[in-house]
């Protein structure tokens, strides 16, 4: 177990790092359960039970185990705020993770093999998101600071691999600057600058289109002037339309203050697109 915390340090990227776990833990007679913890429930990020268990499971929900959000149970409030926690009746655990409905069967579902288990929370630089749950029947109480050392491994990897995520993008992000100065400097026409600008910008800030709007302050309208080529005529004729969107007239005059904006959340059509 601590030879694989260190193997993992190798990977780069949170899905390599989780995958390697994934497909190297049955190989030591454990049965990985990788959980997501919310103020609703917990939720099941992907497990690798035996089989029978899992078809078990989709039988009775119609559905995978991987991305049922179930009950906290003593077993995961006790990995949460304690970090680790053992049990040696974990289908008691099972039973009170899912619906009251489901509770005998689910206990009815353990054997020896799967009787004993230890949950570790991974504890990484911006805060804990997950607890990995060891099912394995050689598992004991003497094994939690072991599993406890392989979580805080696991949490070194997935915090360098976030490091490494965002100096990569800080750095796509210098190059796509350069690239922009390059060509502000080389041309000298506002549309081929916009035309040879998209790729950059797209590809660095991961959007699926570029449009770029002329405002016309004392008219109080809003005219497009370039559209990226990548995108379907999704924002409307080049005619200027009248400023109706807050938001939009704050920015655009830079009076940002005081006026909360949503990432990701599309601002209210303007007259005629």
């Amino acid at each position: 177990l601590a030879a694989l915390g260190a193997a993992i340090q190798r990977e780069r990227t949170e899905r390599e790092i989780l995958e390697r776990i994934r497909a190297a833990l049955p190989e030591l007679g454990l049965s990985p359960i990788l959980m997501r913890a919310r103020a609703e429930g917990v939720r099941v990020e992907w497990s690798v039970l035996p089989p029978p268990v899992e078809d078990e499971f989709q039988a009775l929900f119609g559905r995978a185990l991987a991305g049922f959000t179930g009950r906290w149970a003593p077993f995961s409030r006790k990995a949460w705020e304690d970090g680790v926690a053992f049990t040696d009746d974990w289908g008691a655990e099972a039973a009170r993770f899912v619906p009251e409905a489901y509770a005998v069967r689910a206990r009815q579902l353990t054997s020896t093999e799967l009787a004993r288990a230890i949950a570790v929370r991974i504890d990484e630089r911006g805060g804990p998101r997950f607890y990995l749950v060891l099912v394995g029947a050689w598992l004991g109480g003497e094994d939690l600071a072991a599993v406890q050392l392989f979580g805080a491994q696991v949490a070194a990897a997935l915090d360098a691999a976030s490091a490494i995520a965002d100096l990569s993008r800080r750095n796509d992000e210098l190059a796509a600057l350069n690239r922009l100065g390059e060509l502000a400097g080389a041309l000298e026409q506002l549309e081929d600058f916009l035309r040879q600008a998209d790729d950059a910008v797209l590809r660095t800030s991961g959007a699926v289109g570029l449009a770029v709007y002329l405002l016309r302050e004392e008219e109080g309208l809003l005219g497009r002037v370039h559209q990226s080529r990548h995108r379907r005529n999704v924002a409307g004729e080049q005619k200027p339309a009248p400023i109706i969107v807050t938001v939009t007239r704050q920015v655009v005059r830079r009076r940002v203050d005081g006026v909360e904006v949503h990432r990701g959340a599309p601002l209210e059509p303007l007259a005629g697109e």
